[in-house]
């Protein structure tokens, strides 16, 4: 029996349908294909059946061959190959965060008498700088998600 003839797990049909819903949400599939596409996904039993699903959208699929689009730069991301437009973003929640820190910060310094404010100003640039440090990771320059 072939590999392709091993029947395929939910987890496999739920990653098949994650790559599905984003070909749908970049318009490469119409409404009618990609419902047509669940339907074929839903009765999924083995890998060969997957597989015709994803042909022709890009995905890594780690069961499936890769298809990476045209222009697509490919990054290696835990042995996957990946298309680099799907790496990972940080979310509203970080911006957010990431305000109510500096919010925080601004009353603090603004609470502190006048004579210790460029202290603690002092003291908040630099733990910004060493949490900035902190979340980068070695030799790669971008921000760990």
């Amino acid at each position: 029996m072939g590999s392709r003839q091993v029947r395929c797990s939910q987890r496999d049909r739920d990653a098949v349908e994650s790559v599905l819903r984003r070909a749908y949400e970049d318009g490469r599939l119409d409404g009618v294909e990609f419902a047509e596409r669940l339907e074929a996904l839903h009765a999924a039993k083995t890998y060969a059946d997957l597989e015709p699903l994803v042909r022709d959208v890009p995905h890594s699929l780690p069961f499936l061959d890769p298809v990476i689009a045209p222009g697509d730069k490919v990054e290696q991301q835990r042995g996957a190959r990946v298309p680099a437009s799907r790496a990972p973003r940080r979310g509203p929640g970080a911006v957010l965060r990431t305000v109510l820190i500096v919010y925080l910060i601004v009353l603090v310094i603004s609470a502190t008498p006048w004579f210790l404010r460029p202290m603690m100003l002092l003291v908040a640039v630099v733990t910004g700088g060493v949490l900035l440090l902190a979340r980068t990771k070695p030799g790669r320059g971008q921000p760990s998600a």
